[in-house]
């Protein structure tokens, strides 16, 4: 079975071990956490289109978007629903994990420090570098109402550094790990889903299985990964049913919507099962 991981680049291919990875014994110091961005693509592909193309790899680290754009605004309600229950479903899970406290988001989005590291006009800001680490021009992203899109190859590219030099994502976490003393926190969280549908001979006319994988990590004062996950270590499929028109989701459809935000639940349980025997 054709799966994401045989699509991603040669080291998660060859390695048996991809999935949470955490740094012992920094991360038993974590007691505080505050989730700094959590966005996905806006758009919604066809998985066995992106695994065919062989381009799945390009959609795990931020895919440009081919939906109409009168398409897009007849779909954001849905899409602010779902990538909004993401947030929310990540902060549970971190809640959930060792004992951890997860601060409220507001408390986030209104931190001028978090808001001058999202300034893409001041120098103290990181978008000038995540437009070099991901050609974003073109491409949309969705996030939940106050929270910037921070996507998760800036903070976890697997770059390796030459001569000692830092990677640009090294300097991006380490940016964002600044941003921990403001906060008043231990670490800081980043994560990015990715939302696809999958069809076949079981599923209805019109109709599609949600799938869903999401990466995460957490990041320190000092910007190291206390916790990560290899781009795409697992797919996740839903039980419902998404609704599809002219082979785009309908996101009008509260089928669609909830079957997206069902799937999310079933993709943070896997992802809090795999850090739970790590930590």
């Amino acid at each position: 079975m054709k799966k994401a991981i045989a699509l991603c680049s040669l080291a998660f291919l060859l390695c048996s071990c991809a999935g949470v990875h955490v740094q012992k014994p920094e991360v038993n110091d974590v007691k505080k956490v505050a989730i700094l961005s959590v966005s996905a693509s806006e758009d919604i592909k066809k998985l066995e289109d992106e695994e065919e193309s062989g381009s799945l790899k390009d959609a795990l680290v931020g895919v440009a978007t081919s939906a109409a754009e009168d398409n897009v605004k007849q779909l954001s309600k849905g899409r602010e629903k779902i990538i909004t229950h993401g947030a929310d479903a990540l902060a549970e899970t971190l809640a959930g994990l060792d004992g951890w406290t997860v601060v409220p988001a507001e408390e986030v989005t209104g931190n001028a420090d978090v808001q001058k590291f999202f300034d893409s006009t001041g120098a103290e800001g990181v978008m000038s570098k995540i437009a070099r680490l991901v050609p974003v021009n073109g491409w949309r992203y969705m996030t939940p109402q106050g929270m910037h899109e921070l996507p998760y190859e800036t903070v976890v590219s697997g770059e390796t550094a030459l001569f000692g030099a830092k990677t640009d994502d090294q300097e991006v976490r380490e940016k964002a790990g600044k941003l921990c003393e403001s906060l008043n926190v231990d670490a800081v969280a980043v994560a990015e889903y990715y939302f696809f549908y999958e069809d076949g001979l079981l599923t209805l006319a019109n109709t599609a299985k949600p799938v869903v994988m999401v990466d995460v990590v957490l990041i320190d004062k000092k910007g190291n990964k206390l916790l990560f996950t290899d781009h795409g270590w697992t797919q996740v499929k839903g039980n419902g049913n998404v609704m599809l028109v002219d082979k785009y989701v309908d996101l009008q459809s509260d089928t669609s919507v909830d079957a997206y935000v069902n799937t999310i639940d079933k993709a943070m349980s896997e992802f809090k099962k795999a850090a739970k025997k790590k930590l």
